[in-house]
């Protein structure tokens, strides 16, 4: 894949309001999860603790599949894990790199890789062993009598009779939250009010780097920006005769709500 084709379907992948999806760094087009611990330093955690990230990051895998791009080893086990009394939360430490369409897959040798219960016991299953090392040979047992496209169902049946009921769902950001993302439609050009401030940077970086891959045209604005700041924007834009995508987290006049994109396949649920 191009790198601006590449770098065009990253911002696509950003469009997804994904609780394990990493958070742009500061320079555009990067991503980045530094914050937190590692899977590997989770071994006094309660186990109901470890239960939930055990499914955290088996949604994560099943979500990075189903979206077309490739689970590399290094997506997972440099996840990282922030925890606080309401629960704990994984984030990948960066976006993908490889699509499932890539050349680099169209041999015979690259389609053996690309099946779903092939990386489960391959990638996802030693990592899954390492955080829940107790239930190391339930988990291998359940992958290895899991029928064909089953594997992520049978290993997470394991993980939800770890701990108190439901432990497993527990999140920072709610229970259940790893189960569910939902892609966020941006126009081409306008004004977007985006009550959420969490989700300001992640959009923000999606429309940059669709403009900086040649996806879309024109200049991004984005910030609290009041109704003034709004008007100087679109004022700067019109004399300039270039589309202006502005992004606000306060509800200026004129501005859309952010919505769930309206096309088919917009909102994605774990299997569970």
């Amino acid at each position: 894949m191009q790198a601006r084709s590449r770098t065009a379907a990253q911002a696509e992948l950003l469009r997804w309001d994904a609780p394990f999806l990493p958070l742009p760094r500061e320079r555009v087009g990067a991503a980045s999860a530094t914050a937190g611990e590692s899977l590997t330093r989770l071994g006094k955690a309660p186990l109901g603790v470890r239960a939930a990230v055990a499914l955290q990051v088996l949604a994560a895998a099943e979500f990075v599949l189903a979206r077309g791009w490739y689970l590399e080893r290094r997506l997972l086990r440099g996840a990282r894990v922030e925890r606080d009394e309401t629960g704990a939360a994984v984030r990948l430490p960066d976006l993908p790199r490889w699509r499932l369409d890539d050349r680099v897959f169209r041999t015979p040798a690259g389609q053996r890789l690309l099946g779903v219960d092939a990386l489960a016991a391959r990638l996802v299953l030693p990592l899954l062993a390492g955080v829940l090392p107790e239930r190391r040979a339930e988990l291998g047992g359940a992958l290895a009598r899991a029928l064909p496209g089953e594997a992520t169902a049978s290993l997470a049946e394991v993980i939800r009779e770890c701990g108190r009921p439901n432990a497993c769902l527990q999140h920072r950001h709610g229970a259940g939250r790893a189960l569910w993302a939902r892609r966020l439609h941006l126009p081409g050009e306008g004004t977007v009010w985006i009550e959420e401030d969490d989700l300001l940077p992640r959009l923000t970086a999606a429309a940059t780097m669709a403009r900086s891959a040649g996806a879309r045209q024109g200049r991004v604005a984005a910030g609290r920006l009041d109704e003034g700041e709004v008007a100087q924007e679109l004022a700067r834009a019109a004399a300039a005769g270039e589309p202006l995508l502005v992004l606000t987290t306060l509800p200026v006049a004129g501005s859309l709500p952010l919505a769930i994109d309206a096309d088919e396949g917009a909102v994605w649920a774990f299997p569970l």
